[in-house]
């Protein structure tokens, strides 16, 4: 969880004060430890007769359940032995930071004297210093308490180690130092220098967001480095490919063995596993981990998908699920994906459906705009209303948005240019499909779509069509959209199905299918229910072949849906005449075919030229 920091000390060395100012410049809880004694020790105390330790442990047990209940907070409490921080971390369950503010008994003496209404009698002081003992070998630091009481708690702000340390402030790792900051973890954050496009680039993040106002920036990659408690964790947010190669590069020098990274970028999940086999020889923790939810979700809660050791992954669960979106039941979308490889593959797969997804939405409105007239804004009425329906999803309520977004010179969506872009991991989704045999027609269309849409080349036609003798009405194009969208995620499940039969990777699909319920691009009310009951999900394709029809009587490109119903009639067919291709396969390569009458016998080559 959180960094919970324990202000201790003899009574009057200032831990109320600096304290308060603290837990102010961190966004955290202050508690105060005083506030906790039961009456009977309060009335020793004032009488000025010293605590004994079994005094202490009802003191301390009521203190503890208070930490427990704030995972960011700053407690003011002596803690003057080693046997009493020992009990508040163990009661506390949580691996506690000590401070240990510093400074000499005449100038506490002067403190005690002049503060008033406190029970602690400057009398009693003599007792306090009897019964401390210094921090030894315990997670903390000493902090001398000279000069202002700001400047001492700037000091221990800048001395404390971070817990969380963020490589690459780009719009994604700005938003996700900025979610770790606001749930308040002690955050380092580095951006390199680059000029004239970066510089000071963690420093103006800082100075732009007030949840970043205590973090820790960095445009040095060694002392960013040293700035953080072991075992580091270190989330890489930067572009896939040869920059992840050269952080790590430049990065593992600096390491402890038992410290780890993170990768949370779109890698290739083979590049992944490379990356995993150096670090571990080394002695490092290497995480894949894929994040979904653009901007907004890496600042108010992203879907994540870690795969790596799962035995280190015991710290790093209650870290991810404390920044991850939350499912309808509340619970975390964040768990342990399966081992190398498995968190990027997924999230692979994940992009590989949106594509899909974005453009089944693309061709339905493409049927309702041009075939059947309807307008912007109506568009976005249509698509509103099927959002409470089970059609409901993230990317359908966006669309729906994006219809009725308008400028000074009409609605957006009509002045963008009519062209779409990728950025790898769609096409690396069908290129992963066909090496592990897998069909993804619908996925694969999604991506050929983007490529189609760069206009390479075109055909000329006489511009002739068929008019149709009926359309399909409202309510069957919305069951042929939910039909390809059942279509759709099963082709990605199915992938990442056999991927990990393949890997041992230790995929729960119904553990991922939750993970994507909320946070992530593709959430949806279709995803909650195969998070639960696949096998409950009914599709149409009735619906599914009038609208494909349709389309096709319209001369209107719709590959996603048309990808979707050929793969239902896979699904269904009795006959492939994949006899012929065997047979054809063996009349001129000699491949070999099985006959029917003898499967057993398995595979021979047969004599054509008989």
């Amino acid at each position: 969880m959180a960094r919970r920091i324990i202000l201790m000390g003899v009574s009057g060395v200032g831990k109320t004060t600096i304290g308060k100012l603290l837990a102010s410049g961190t966004s955290a809880m202050f508690v105060e430890g005083d506030d906790y004694h039961p009456p009977e020790n309060i009335r020793k105390m004032t009488s000025g007769t010293p605590l004994e330790d079994e005094d202490r442990w009802p003191w301390l047990l009521a203190l503890a359940k208070e930490i427990k209940r704030n995972p960011a907070c700053v407690v003011a409490c002596s803690a003057l032995k080693k046997s009493y921080r020992t009990y508040l971390s163990k009661q506390t369950g949580e691996d506690l930071f000590f401070v240990q503010l510093v400074a000499g008994a005449d100038q506490i003496q002067e403190r005690m004297k002049s503060r008033a209404g406190h029970f602690m009698p400057p009398e009693l002081l003599d007792s306090q210093f009897s019964s401390l003992e210094d921090l030894d070998n315990e997670p903390g630091i000493f902090v001398k308490n000279s000069g202002t009481p700001e400047s001492v708690a700037e000091q221990i702000i800048s001395t404390v180690p971070s817990e969380i340390g963020i490589v690459g402030l780009g719009p994604m790792g700005a938003n996700l130092a900025r979610n770790f900051a606001g749930k308040g973890y002690w955050t380092s954050i580095f951006n390199r220098e680059s000029p004239p496009l970066e510089v000071d680039v963690a420093s103006s993040l800082k100075e732009a967001h007030q949840e970043l106002k205590t973090a820790k920036g960095f445009s040095d990659l060694p002392q960013f480095i040293q700035s953080l408690e072991r075992p580091r964790k270190i989330f890489l947010m930067v572009k896939a490919g040869e920059v992840v190669d050269q952080y790590n590069a430049q990065i593992l020098p600096h390491l402890d063995e038992g410290d780890i990274i993170l990768d949370c970028g779109n890698s290739h999940y083979k590049d992944t596993q490379k990356r995993q086999a150096i670090c571990e020889s080394q002695g490092i923790h290497y995480y894949g981990v894929g994040v979904s939810g653009g901007l907004e979700g890496a600042l108010k809660g992203p879907s994540i998908m870690p795969a790596g050791n799962k035995e280190t992954f015991v710290s790093l669960e209650p870290i991810l699920g404390s920044i991850a979106a939350r499912d309808p039941q509340g619970k975390p979308c964040s768990a342990w994906i399966g081992k190398s490889g498995a968190g990027h593959f997924v999230k692979m797969v994940h992009n590989g459906i949106e594509y899909a997804e974005m453009q089944l939405l693309a061709e339905l409105s493409s049927y309702y705009k041009y075939n059947k007239g309807l307008s912007n804004p109506d568009l976005a009425e249509l698509f509103e209303e099927w959002s409470k329906g089970k059609n409901q999803s993230f990317l359908l309520a966006a669309t729906a948005r994006i219809f009725k977004q308008q400028t000074d010179g009409g609605y957006l969506v009509d002045q963008i240019v009519d062209q779409a872009a990728h950025k790898g991991t769609g096409a690396w989704t069908s290129q992963e499909a066909l090496s592990y045999g897998v069909a993804v027609p619908a996925l694969t269309a999604g991506v050929n779509a983007r490529f189609q849409s760069q206009r390479e080349f075109q055909i000329k036609t006489d511009g002739s069509t068929v008019k149709p003798e009926s359309l399909p009405s409202d309510e069957e194009i919305h069951d042929a959209y939910f039909s390809a969208r059942v279509l759709n995620h099963q082709q990605g499940l199915n992938l990442i199905r056999k991927a990990d039969q393949e890997n041992g990777w230790g995929v729960n699909l119904k553990e991922l299918a939750r993970i994507w319920t909320a946070g992530c691009i593709i959430r949806s009310g279709l995803m909650e229910t195969l998070s639960k009951d696949p096998d409950s999900i009914q599709i149409d394709l009735a619906s599914l072949k009038g609208v494909c029809l349709s389309f096709l009587e319209q001369d209107l490109y719709a590959p996603c849906f048309q990808a979707n119903y050929q793969f239902s009639l896979g699904l269904t067919s009795e006959n492939f005449m994949a006899n012929l291709i065997q047979a054809q396969r063996d009349f001129f390569g000699a491949h070999g075919i099985v006959v029917t009458e003898d499967k057993a016998a398995g595979s021979f080559t047969f004599n054509w030229d008989k």
